[in-house]
């Protein structure tokens, strides 16, 4: 696989801490806001930022999916319990990126 060009995750929303009049939401690291977006459309804004937030682990666990590797932190085997493994990371992907907890 190539390697990834983009600003390394984990990315977080965050609203702008320096300016409370900032109504806009970000998306990064605290160091590196990648992407901004106002707060026009409300519930829809926040739940594109999540979206956006979990672009890098989502392409991590697809990347993972794609090459199928046994990874030794499920159980050491490429028996099913490794694809329960996997599917557990990403319900948990998909539940933060839907405004869900991790």
């Amino acid at each position: 696989m190539n390697e990834a060009k983009h600003t390394p995750g984990k990315w977080t929303v965050m609203q702008n801490p320096g300016d409370p009049s900032d109504k806009r939401i970000y998306v990064g690291t605290v160091q590196k806001p990648i992407a901004n977006m106002c707060e026009l459309y409300g519930d829809e804004s926040h739940a594109n930022a999540r979206l956006i937030s979990c672009a890098p682990e989502l392409l991590e666990a697809l990347d993972e999916l794609v090459t199928a590797e046994c990874h030794a932190e499920c159980n050491g085997s490429c028996e099913p319990a490794v694809t329960q493994c996997w599917l557990w990371k990403y319900k948990q992907l998909i539940a933060r990126a839907k405004g869900g907890t991790e």
